[in-house]
């Protein structure tokens, strides 16, 4: 079942609006781009579980 609330074409949107889309999208992408080093970091990152000869 498909419900639609409205039929036509989207208005053209403003420079505001453009640019706080611009903004939202650059802000995603340098958040991306710090957190990155921190999986590259696991990525090269030797890990050993040696628990099990505690236990």
């Amino acid at each position: 079942m498909i419900k639609i609330n409205g039929f036509g074409t989207k208005p053209d949107d403003t420079p505001e609006v453009v640019t706080q889309h611009d903004a939202d999208k650059m802000r995603t992408l340098l958040q991306e781009k710090s957190y990155g080093w921190f999986d590259a970091l696991k990525k090269m990152a030797t890990i050993k579980d040696e628990r099990s000869k505690i236990y």
